[in-house]
Order: structure tokens, then C-alpha cells, then sequence
């Protein structure tokens, strides 16, 4: 890109700001993946969940960093803050 790794200061306040950003992402991409699986899901319940569970592991193929972001080892000393992250973090479960 051209530039140096903390240019993305200027763009974000802090570490967390941008954890807590991809997080977000992170979140809303998967939810719609699921959700778009769902929906194409020909029958009722019995064909949805199976459809989920391919999406999301689909998901998690294509984006190794945001499924470990997700649902990897905690990043030390951040704290994700629930006024952001739970509404993204439960559509996908929804």
C-alpha cells in the first residue's frame, strides 16, 4: 500500500478502535453468509440448518483471519464493547 503499518492512526484512535472495527466486519459478513444460506434453503427448518452450517464453514475457508478474529484466542489486554459488537455478534446465531 505505500505506506507505514501506524498510517492507520490517522483512520482509527487506537488498537481497540480497530479490533473493534474488524470485529464488527467480521461479524456482519459471516451473519449475512448465513443469512443468504438460509434463505436460499429450499425447505423449511430441516434444510435451513444444514445450509448454515455449510455457509459458515464456508465462511471460515475463505476468511481464516476473521474466523480466527471471531472465534480464536482472545487478543490480550482488548475487551470487546458490547454497545458494538453484540448486535453484529448475535445476527449470526439469530
Amino acid at each position: 500500500l505505500g505506506m507505514v503499518s501506524s498510517a492507520v492512526y490517522r483512520y482509527v484512535g487506537s488498537r481497540d478502535e480497530l479490533l473493534t472495527l474488524l470485529l464488527v466486519d467480521a461479524y456482519t459478513e459471516l451473519a449475512e453468509a448465513v443469512e443468504r444460506a438460509r434463505d436460499a434453503a429450499a425447505g423449511g427448518w430441516r434444510d435451513q440448518i444444514p445450509a448454515i452450517g455449510r455457509a459458515a464453514r464456508s465462511w471460515a475457508v475463505e476468511k481464516p483471519a476473521g474466523w480466527a478474529l471471531l472465534y480464536g484466542s482472545p487478543v490480550p489486554g482488548y475487551h470487546a464493547p458490547r454497545d458494538k459488537t453484540v448486535e453484529p455478534g448475535t445476527r449470526v446465531v439469530g
